[in-house]
């Protein structure tokens, strides 16, 4: 009955009564009650099908539009646009939203990434306004102004951006203030002008949060931790990436809980339940005038309705119960989701904190490793001499760690991906050995090296990641044998066409280990026992990272081990086979087996390949290229500097270098996009990265860009002559071949 009154006085109202509502409900826009004001514009919209007001019907569709649009829901917006292109209605009633519908459907293009759509419609269905005051003409520039800012266009649009701003300024409660705000912000990031970066994204924040605009204030405590990051502002960076994570738990929240598709249909589904009630008391009247005449139907009529009465009670508890069993799933997947997106937000700031603390630290570490170095070449006296080498061993020791504590959180950050080549196993494992000499030396300790004849000489893997558990594992044996030996030995397990399986071993005869300790060793942190941590030193972080990464080459660690007896760790590895036969041209007669063979044979003394070669130094800090150029010229290098990337291309571009040392992390332009412009027309010089590499980089990234090789910083001094040594070799070659 209730229902029956209401679609009555549905029928008697004015349907253009209905647009003073929809203002009121545009006006009142907030994220947290968009759902509400979607359900009563969808409901006018119904109202006005009904009374086939098409007029009024586009105005709430619009404006549905736009609530979505605002709510951050593009596809939903978008559906309704087209929706409105799609329908047959009257000039007159599109003349009611337009050019509007094409302002908004420009804006939701942009956001969706389809530039070309976007950029198709601003030029055809957008005409130049002769009022250059008039809100279609200020619209029209914001969305040019965006338009603009996806093609990188960042002058034209600050140009756009500042009339409109002069003119919005002076409306504070406006939400075209805030997106020009914010797009500002956003312009002076990418321009690296970070000073009025976050004075903008400072006001679109503040906006934001008096107007109760969320996702804002969301993007603008985004792009303010992102400022302070680049600014260097550590505090201010975590406080405002807090600030963004809370915003985001409230509005998954919300979502989960408040905002579900059923909730939205029901709204639609009003008229239509008016309509079927109506129906029904039509039906029911009839009914009541046949009863006059049978009362027989009478009797059957009033056991239907008991019957229907009696499943009706039914499905109203069945429901109460569906309902109540889904709210406490909706409340578990909230929480759920919740959980997750605090780990997440947790685990992110584990990997900023870490980056950016270990990136700090090898800047100090670089300074005393390299000026260490150099004084030791300066004739020091003995005692001198001591101190200097007790100097260069905490360095090591301090890089050493930095250097663990990354690679342990990049594999459990899943930040490793394999890199698989072709190599020859014995030189392989003789090179990996072969870094190791000098420390098992100062121990006192012979290495050996055991390799099957019956592995094929040629393999294909990631011997890059067997390298370093192979090295962790000898480092390990040669502090627990001093005086002692080390076996290093790969045993053919099982081939097939296609694979080989490998056994490797790394024995030792020193200390060994107790059988109790033999899983508490490979935790973080844990050498098995105080008395073990006090005698030998060390993190306790090198068995760690071989487990990780064993298991990520779905193999596995294994020990055998007594005190006093030594300790032997082995593990499997399968390899791919190769259908080459040799990796050395066909004029070579170097056996690959052979105590000789390297990857590169020195034809040329070090010194020979050095003298008099120009090398460009690309660094920012004053201290770094000061002792970057110290230890070149120590080799008779030429050296010159670049104290950006821009000025880096600018010198390429005028003069020639055999060698390009460039740093990754500078202002005005990185190292990598210098390295990309400087390949648009020089091929030929090598350009070696020199970087602190962080968690979320991938060394084999930097190939992409352009580099032909990568020496972290710090570097130790041989291993960054051998670097640039190759790199002069390789140039030699490649212009002897042109």
């Amino acid at each position: 009955m209730k229902a029956q009154i209401d679609i009555e006085k549905i029928s008697g109202i004015e349907t253009e009564k209905f647009e003073g509502i929809i203002d009121s409900l545009r006006h009142a826009y907030e994220y947290f009650n968009y759902p509400s004001l979607v359900k009563r514009l969808i409901f006018v919209a119904s109202v006005a099908e009904e009374n086939q007001n098409d007029e009024l019907w586009i105005i709430s569709k619009y404006y549905t539009a736009d609530i979505f649009y605002k709510a951050n829901r593009y596809q939903e917006a978008k559906k309704i646009l087209d929706e409105i292109f799609d329908e047959n209605l009257s000039e007159e009633a599109i003349a009611s939203v337009t050019p509007f519908q094409d302002y908004l459907y420009a804006n939701i293009l942009l956001e969706l990434n389809e530039v070309d759509q976007a950029e198709a419609v601003i030029n055809t269905r957008l005409t130049q306004e002769k009022d250059e005051t008039s809100i279609h003409s200020y619209l029209k520039n914001l969305v040019k102004a965006k338009l603009a800012i996806k093609k990188a266009n960042y002058a034209e649009a600050d140009i756009l951006l500042s009339e409109l701003e002069k003119v919005v300024s002076n409306f504070p409660e406006s939400y075209l203030l805030n997106e020009v705000y914010y797009l500002k912000a956003k312009i002076f990031k990418e321009t690296n002008d970070f000073d009025q970066a976050e004075d903008y994204a400072i006001n679109a924040y503040n906006h934001a949060k008096n107007n109760n605009y969320t996702l804002y204030k969301l993007k603008s405590a985004e792009i303010l931790a992102e400022i302070y990051q680049l600014k260097g502002n550590l505090q201010d960076q975590i406080n405002y990436l807090f600030e963004a994570n809370e915003i985001k738990n409230e509005i998954i929240s919300f979502q989960s809980a408040e905002f579900t598709q059923e909730k939205i249909t029901d709204s639609n589904s009003i008229q239509s339940a008016v309509d079927t009630i109506s129906e029904l008391s039509l039906t029911n009247s009839e009914q009541q005038k046949s009863l006059k005449f049978n009362q027989l139907t009478i009797v059957l009529s009033a056991l239907f309705i008991g019957i229907l009465s009696l499943f009706t009670v039914s499905l109203y508890k069945n429901n109460n119960l569906r309902a109540r069993a889904n709210q406490l799933l909706q409340q578990k997947n909230t929480d759920l989701i919740e959980s997750r997106e605090k780990a997440l937000a947790a685990t992110k700031y584990r990997e900023q904190f870490l980056s950016t603390i270990t990136h700090e630290l090898r800047t100090p570490i670089y300074a005393v490793t390299g000026l260490t170095y150099l004084l030791l070449k300066e004739n020091p006296t003995q005692q001198q001499k001591e101190h200097l080498k007790s100097l260069k061993h905490s360095g090591e020791h301090l890089l050493s760690l930095i250097n663990n504590i990354l690679d342990i959180n990049k594999l459990e950050s899943n930040k490793i991906s394999k890199v698989e080549f072709d190599f020859y196993l014995k030189s392989q494992l003789k090179n990996t050995l072969k870094t190791l000499e000098k420390s098992a030396k100062d121990s006192g300790v012979a290495l050996h090296l055991e390799v099957d004849d019956k592995i094929p000489k040629l393999l294909n893997g990631d011997m890059v990641k067997i390298s370093q558990v192979i090295i962790n594992l000898v480092a390990n044996a040669i502090k627990f044998s001093e005086g002692g030996d080390v076996w290093v030995r790969a045993k053919h397990h099982k081939e097939t066409d296609e694979k080989v399986g490998i056994n490797f071993e790394v024995e030792d005869n020193g200390v060994g280990i107790e059988k109790s300790k033999h899983k508490q060793i490979f935790e973080k942190f844990n050498q098995g026992s105080d008395k073990i941590n006090s005698n030998f030193g060390g993190t306790g972080l090198g068995l760690p990272i071989v487990k990780n990464l064993l298991t990520f080459l779905n193999s596995e660690i294994k020990l055998e081990s007594e005190p006093g007896k030594g300790a032997k760790f082995y593990f499997s590895i399968t390899f791919n086979k190769t259908l080459q036969d040799d990796l050395i041209p066909a004029e070579t007669s170097i056996n690959p087996d052979s105590d000789d063979f390297e990857e590169l044979t020195e034809v040329k003394t070090q010194q020979e390949v050095f003298d008099h070669k120009k090398i460009l130094v690309v660094e920012d800090n004053k201290l770094n290229q000061k002792i970057t150029c110290k230890i070149l010229e120590k080799k008779n290098l030429s050296c010159e500097i670049a104290n950006n990337g821009k000025e880096a291309v600018d010198l390429v571009a005028k003069n020639e270098y055999d060698v390009i040392l460039m740093d990754i992390h500078m202002p005005v332009m990185d190292g990598i996009e210098a390295t990309k412009e400087i390949r648009k027309t020089e091929s030929e010089t090598p350009i070696i990265a020199l970087t602190a590499v962080s968690i979320s980089e991938e060394l084999k990234d930097f190939f992409k860009y352009g580099f032909d090789d990568v020496i972290p910083k710090p570097y130790k001094t041989e291993l960054f002559y051998e670097k640039i040594y190759k790199a002069l070799l390789r140039n030699e070659d490649a212009k002897s071949n042109v």
